[in-house]
């Protein structure tokens, strides 16, 4: 079945089938063409036709805040269709926007309800000012798949218009065999996934392969088989490996010659509260490139020795807003409240655990150096420290906060992390892409495993609001010996 949403704004246009479908078209030039959509969600946000904006035909859909609160609320237009046999779904457009946060596509793949694959788009949709853009994305649709969600999306602030959209579903089981080469590709990933990953032994890798041969029909192009690979990631089910892209694998080396690939910031921020608390903001890595390590550490270990001297009552760590990237500069960073050869480790099935140290200016793992700035700091391993915790501390981020456990005269405050709290290998593979396949999980100085979210030793419920931060209150009077 093919279906072609010309989705002006819930168009125009109108949704037409092709020859042999057994969905009827349908008109949007209609007053109820709206019907055909769902808002759910987006209680802040407005949906109309504009005729004023349009990339053909006579309307595009405008999805806009209508006010000004919180940027990372959410929009969403959702529609469904009834799956038939087929195994494969693809969503394409065209977006304009202006002051948008993003705006992009997704598809779900469902059975009774229940969700078996999905693609949001997310951080891959359109941003801020833009003029008229086209973005793609497909899934494979696992067996046992009954329906299929289109979704239109607006995060946060702005304007985005949206055009010419094109849902498609078809069964490609029954097309050609993929090429050489896209077959080989495939295998090389699903090798590193067999023999590697930390749940290997949870998949049923015999069938999982049916069902990727049933997934490549008719590829002749590594780029179309990605979204296959990353069903078959996901089917690992430990929430945390995941496939870059060549580009997104630039970026990360830093061999992107584009100046918008190239990482500059945010970085560690460091600030004096009133009567000696020193507090430090450490922020998400995302880059392994030498010198933006040294950087990153040598901001943070600058800022660490500026404020020392005055600093009598202890230091905040906050990791709230630590979506995670590169761990080795956040410890190297952190060294002088670290200072010590084991803060935590690697721990995998069958092997010894590779314990992480932290001292000097520097951070490694079992003995090998990783990551070092151009100054060794303060050492203040006797500090009282308080490390700040929430859902958005994540991977690297969680790795920080367990460097911290069972250090002495350290408290832990905030709500659950998000529980990504597993080592990433990372696998270069044969087109350019990396493979980050989770391997092991985090274990505490102490020895305890964790791969499940990092729990607070004082729980602070209250959520942050303007000025108003309850978790950082009340650190701050643990840190000064006050009770209650």
């Amino acid at each position: 079945m093919r279906v072609r949403g010309w989705v002006s704004a819930l168009l125009g246009l109108g949704v037409a089938v092709a020859p042999g479908a057994a969905q009827e078209p349908i008109d949007f030039d209609a007053p109820g063409a709206l019907d055909e959509w769902t808002v759910s969600r987006g209680e802040n946000y407005r949906f109309e036709r504009d005729e004023a904006e349009a990339r053909t035909g006579r309307a595009s859909l405008r999805m806009e805040r209508a006010d000004d609160g919180e940027p990372n609320f959410l929009g969403v237009l959702t529609r469904r269709w009834t799956v038939e046999g087929e195994n494969w779904a693809s969503i394409s457009g065209w977006i304009r926007t202006v002051g948008a946060g993003e705006a992009r596509f997704g598809l779900t793949a469902e059975a009774d309800g229940e969700v078996l694959h999905f693609d949001n788009m997310f951080r891959r949709g359109i941003s801020g000012d833009s003029e008229w853009t086209r973005i793609e994305t497909e899934i494979p649709l696992p067996a046992g798949t009954t329906a299929l969600e289109a979704l239109l999306y607006l995060n946060g602030r702005g304007t985005a218009w949206i055009d010419d959209v094109e849902v498609e579903l078809i069964d490609r089981s029954s097309m050609a065999p993929p090429t050489e080469g896209v077959a080989e590709w495939m295998e090389e990933v699903l090798g590193h996934l067999e023999t590697s990953a930390l749940h290997r032994d949870r998949v049923d890798w015999d069938a999982l392969r049916t069902e990727v041969r049933g997934f490549l029909g008719g590829r002749t192009r590594i780029d179309e088989a990605r979204p296959v690979a990353i069903w078959a990631i996901r089917r690992l089910e430990d929430g945390h490996s995941s496939l870059m892209t060549p580009r997104d694998t630039e970026r990360w080396t830093g061999t992107s010659e584009a100046p918008e690939d190239r990482f500059d910031g945010p970085w560690p921020e460091g600030e004096l509260l009133e009567e000696g608390i020193g507090w430090l903001r450490i922020p998400s890595m995302p880059s392994a490139v030498e010198g933006d390590v040294t950087e990153y550490a040598d901001r943070l270990l600058a800022t660490i020795e500026e404020m020392a001297p005055e600093v009598s009552e202890g230091w905040v760590v906050d990791l709230r807003a630590n979506y995670g990237g590169n761990m080795w500069p956040m410890l190297a960073g952190l060294s002088p409240l670290l200072d010590s050869d084991h803060v935590g480790s690697f721990v995998a099935p069958g092997r010894e655990p590779s314990l992480w140290w932290a001292r000097d200016g520097a951070a490694g793992v079992s003995g090998v150096e990783v990551a070092r700035g151009t100054r060794s700091g303060p050492r203040l391993g006797d500090a009282r420290v308080a490390v700040l915790l929430g859902g958005r501390t994540v991977s690297s981020g969680e790795a920080t906060a367990i460097a911290f456990r069972g250090r002495p005269r350290t408290m832990h405050f905030g709500t659950p992390t998000r529980g990504l709290s597993t080592s990433n290998s990372t696998i270069p593979l044969s087109d350019g892409s990396t493979l980050l396949l989770t391997a092991a999980v985090f274990a505490d100085r102490d020895g305890t495993e964790y791969g499940v979210p990092v729990e607070p030793d004082w729980a602070v419920l209250a959520p942050t609001e303007g000025d108003d931060d309850p978790t950082l209150d009340r650190a701050i009077r643990w840190l000064r010996g006050e009770s209650g």
